[in-house]
């Protein structure tokens, strides 16, 4: 399928300043969109969480038909680009330096095109975090969310997730919390509740860790990312044969997944924090190499 993002505007780098200094107006572009358009949305996203890769890759052409219909429909655009960060999280990119630019690319669109998008601001910083470990960056974006939208649960959990791979786990556990007590049964749970999993497994609480994570794994047993702490936290505590039956799921998910290959991939800045989580991964068993 052919890119959404050939124009030199989508293509040039949004710059962090422009947060503040660009004299956006207030309602973005809100309007009506083509109902084809809308009804594709709808399709793909529930689609995108039901994480069967079949469908996942159906609701991929779906919001790129939707951007195809309405170029300018910014929340398609945010959509877009969280489809690909779960497309490289999960491993199914063919090509993971081309998945990584268009979900950039996918972002920064929304962003342009709505910058009162609280949703897109806050996909945007994590796209930022997770993929190019841009943290200063990212944080910028997630509080302009927040400025936005207080009380929305997605920024509350990816500004926590972006401070957790800083280093600053006490922090990010404090927005994991709010994130959890703004949104207490989360539709989407097994994927925001896993990332509660990340700062106590840095903080040592290897067995608050294990318990989220094992309640996470039942709710959605084919989301690979939520098996990494959680093997990390089983690895530090010790238990043999639940290490056994963890990474027997992750590596039936991804076959390649070793130490070596997460710690060249990892977003984690601080070393103590990459080192606790690494070792965590060899005591369970994961392969180093």
């Amino acid at each position: 399928m052919g890119s959404v993002y050939n124009s030199p505007e989508a293509s040039a780098p949004l710059a962090v300043a422009d947060l503040a200094a660009h004299p956006w107006p207030r309602f973005g572009n809100r309007k009506k969109y083509d109902p084809r358009a809308y009804q594709l949305l709808l399709t793909a996203i529930p689609a995108i969480f039901r994480l069967d890769k079949d469908e996942y890759l159906r609701a991929g052409a779906d919001l790129h038909q939707t951007l195809t219909i309405e170029p300018e429909y910014a929340a398609a655009h945010a959509w877009y680009a969280y489809w690909h960060i779960f497309l490289v999280g999960q491993g199914w990119a063919e090509d993971p330096r081309a998945a990584m630019a268009a979900a950039n690319a996918a972002a920064e669109q929304a962003v342009r095109l709505d910058p009162f998008d609280a949703k897109a601001l806050t996909i945007a910083g994590h796209v930022r975090a997770f993929l190019h470990r841009r943290l200063e960056e990212a944080a910028a974006f997630h509080e302009r969310a927040l400025a936005v939208d207080p009380n929305l649960p997605m920024a509350w959990a990816f500004s926590g997730v972006a401070l957790s791979y800083g280093g600053q786990q006490d922090e990010a556990l404090e927005r994991l919390d709010r994130y959890k007590h703004l949104s207490p049964h989360d539709p989407h749970a097994f994927f925001f509740d896993g990332a509660m999993m990340l700062p106590r497994l840095l903080l040592g609480r290897h067995a608050e860790a294990a318990a989220i994570g094992k309640r996470v794994i039942m709710l959605k047993p084919g989301l690979s990312a939520s098996y990494k702490p959680y093997i990390a936290a089983i690895g530090h505590l010790g238990d043999r044969q639940e290490a056994d039956w963890a990474r027997g799921h992750l590596l039936a998910l991804e076959p390649n997944f070793t130490v070596s290959r997460f710690l060249a991939g990892t977003p984690f800045a601080a070393e103590r924090d990459r080192n606790h989580y690494a070792q965590g991964l060899l005591r369970a068993g994961i392969p180093e190499h």
